[in-house]
């Protein structure tokens, strides 16, 4: 089990509304009209900046597999392990919350230690639509796959 408590400097900067800024000039040589085009690009945030104090506090379980002597026949086999995981962010500004497990399955190698070989990652952003998106649960839900293998 893993207990993680901290203290977090955060801003909106993120949220904030992305604003593309052109500014053009134009230039034409009389001798040999020709003309040219000068375009100045400026991307820039529009909105109200705020920082704010943020407490992440992270809870999660995790069950291992075993390890197996190496001649016993069990240590070529695939073990499943999984971990369950709660992430929240308390701020009064923008609250986080994640809730999700990963499911994993382990190959023991010739030393004897056991390594994950392919993953499943299920995770819902604001599982307890704390932040009022209007978005349906399963719109919310994000899907992963991962895998680990030697060349």
């Amino acid at each position: 089990m893993t207990l993680k408590i901290g203290y977090s400097k955060r801003n909106n900067y993120d949220n904030l509304t992305s604003v593309v800024v052109e500014d053009s000039k134009s230039v034409i040589d009389l001798a040999s009209s020709t003309e040219r085009r000068i375009t100045k690009v400026k991307n820039l945030k529009q909105g109200n900046f705020k920082e704010f104090d943020a407490y992440p506090l992270i809870l999660a379980f995790t069950i291992l597999t075993k390890t197996d002597p190496a001649p016993d026949s069990n240590a070529k086999k695939l073990r499943v392990g999984f971990t369950a995981y709660f992430k929240n962010l308390a701020s009064t500004n923008l609250p986080e919350q994640n809730l999700g497990a990963m499911f994993f399955l382990t190959k023991q190698d010739k030393n004897g230690i056991r390594n994950a070989v392919f993953g499943l990652d299920i995770q819902a952003d604001d599982p307890f639509n704390v932040n009022n998106t209007n978005v349906g649960f399963q719109n919310r839900i994000t899907v992963g796959f991962t895998t680990v293998f030697s060349l």
